[in-house]
């Protein structure tokens, strides 16, 4: 093997044919001066099922979080550059070569800091992660469900944060800035990297053609009360570097939403969203969509980001019987798909669904 430039790093504690497309991924994009490194957390054994030389292990006896882990590997890489690729991703055969460009290229204008992918569920084929934005309660993920040829999201972009789970970094970089917060063990040490970063006057980028599939989930930790707990240490640290950016990104897709339909005067809003900025939100979308709220209801739906929202149950005759065109507003545009009995039950022409990722889409077109 000749001088290694290119470290690609994969954490892995469970679910090895996970690990295996994860692999084959990579090896598919014939990346040469390179090495493979999985890090293995409290795994007795990595059993090979594939043969190659690129391919390094570190067994680690004891279980430690994704961002130790990362940085434990980061210590034991020889490249020059650093692909962080969770587990649960799988590449596509030009993914090394798009990225890698982009990043090249964008070095010799600015101070690029990270360049991240765009993220896609392997079953819905969606966006999952394309970047990440802020209101003052949350972090957004804009263009989240659309397809990823979607017109906003079918160039790169400029962010304030993005996700690890397909990432690139100079390792100098990286390390100069102290690797991943091991005190943020659960979520939220890739937004605080990519924030301190941008303090530093480093740039985080999301590249249009680096796809990834991502079954959305490293095992940092099944317990949602660990991430809330992680969540507000990320806060406290970084409130103020945080720029709160979430408008920008409504006004463009309201833009490219009215430039391609024509809006009624008024609706009546149902907001089942789970936000506690809801009324910040209403506010934007009335002023940017230039319409008037005759009536709204407020049912906030039990669960964050739920996949599915039955309307059926959720809401009363009365609301399926308005006259006047809906406004549902959701966390995820997509949750409101399985609802044909109550769509084919009244007019639904002119209902529009929007999210807490800015997502704008009359229900027709969702159900195409």
């Amino acid at each position: 093997m000749g001088n290694i430039k290119y470290s690609i790093i994969v954490p892995f504690h469970i679910n090895e044919r996970q690990l295996e497309y994860c692999l084959r991924g990579i090896i598919s994009n014939n990346i040469a001066d390179s090495e493979i490194i999985i890090i293995g957390n409290n795994v007795p054994n990595i059993r090979e099922q594939i043969k190659d030389s690129r391919i390094k292990t570190i067994n680690l006896q004891q279980t430690i979080p994704y961002p130790v882990a990362i940085n434990y590997a980061v210590d034991y890489s020889k490249g020059k550059l650093l692909f962080f690729l969770d587990q649960d991703t799988y590449v596509f055969e030009d993914w090394f070569g798009n990225i890698l460009k982009f990043y090249t290229e964008k070095r010799t204008k600015e101070s690029i800091g990270i360049a991240s992918s765009k993220l896609i569920c392997p079953t819905s084929g969606k966006i999952i992660d394309y970047g990440i934005a802020f209101t003052k309660y949350n972090a957004p993920h804009p263009w989240k469900g659309h397809s990823p040829d979607f017109a906003l999201a079918n160039r790169s972009y400029k962010v304030q944060a993005a996700c690890s789970a397909a990432m690139l970094i100079d390792k100098e970089l990286f390390l100069s800035a102290g690797g991943f917060d091991a005190e943020l063990p659960y979520s939220y040490c890739d937004i605080d990297l990519c924030l301190r970063l941008k303090e530093k006057g480093f740039s985080t980028w999301v590249v249009k053609d680096a796809k990834a599939y991502h079954f959305n989930g490293f095992p940092k930790s099944n317990n949602d009360f660990y991430k809330e707990d992680t969540k507000s240490l990320f806060s406290i640290k970084n409130y103020h570097r945080i720029e709160f950016d979430m408008p920008k990104y409504l006004h463009a897709n309201y833009q490219c939403f009215i430039s391609n339909h024509q809006l009624q005067n008024s609706y009546f809003l149902v907001d089942m969203t789970t936000v506690i900025d809801r009324d910040w939100y209403s506010e934007f979308i009335i002023k940017e969509l230039r319409i008037s709220v005759l009536d709204k209801i407020s049912i906030p739906y039990p669960k964050r980001d739920s996949h599915e929202i039955n309307l059926y149950n959720a809401l009363s005759w009365s609301v399926l019987r308005k006259k006047n065109p809906l406004i549902f507003f959701v966390d995820s545009m997509n949750s409101l798909k399985d609802n044909d009995l109550w769509f084919n039950s009244r007019n639904c022409s002119e209902d529009l669904v929007i999210d807490r990722n800015g997502n704008i889409i009359t229900i027709q077109d969702l159900y195409l």
